[in-house]
């Protein structure tokens, strides 16, 4: 296509189309939105979440399935692990398992958000435990 070619009629066409297509992405985010709403799918456009059979059975072991979790899951999974734990606490490799994600992550997690809780206190080299 030249643009030395385009005439007014051809103008008014694509200005058309354009304007057709910002209504069309408007009502597909209103929709995306609205299906969001009931957490089956993710606001990403054009993205829903993966879902396998293993990942069904991770967050039924409270394990946080492959990719992305929700906003606040692993505070979830690490404070139920901690209880479960008990007085004796649980290292940072053994809530990495039972979680499921990397022990970096835990470690990261309990020396930037865990410290803000003001729950959690360090039972040894690499240990924690819920404050009781």
């Amino acid at each position: 296509m030249n643009l030395s070619s385009l005439t007014s009629a051809d103008l008014k066409r694509i200005t058309a189309l354009l304007a057709r297509k910002e209504q069309l992405a408007a009502s597909i985010q209103e929709i995306d939105e609205e299906l969001a709403s009931f957490g089956g799918t993710s606001k990403r456009a054009g993205r829903t979440p993966r879902a396998s059979a293993s990942a069904s059975s991770q967050a039924e072991a409270g394990q946080i399935a492959g990719g992305r979790a929700r906003r606040g899951q692993l505070k979830e999974v690490i404070l139920t692990i901690l209880k479960e734990a008990g007085r004796d606490g649980v290292s940072i490799q053994d809530i990495s398992t039972k979680a499921g994600v990397k022990p970096l992550n835990v470690s990261a997690w309990l020396a930037a958000t865990g410290k803000k809780l003001g729950t959690i206190e360090k039972a040894g080299r690499g240990v924690y435990r819920l404050k009781s």
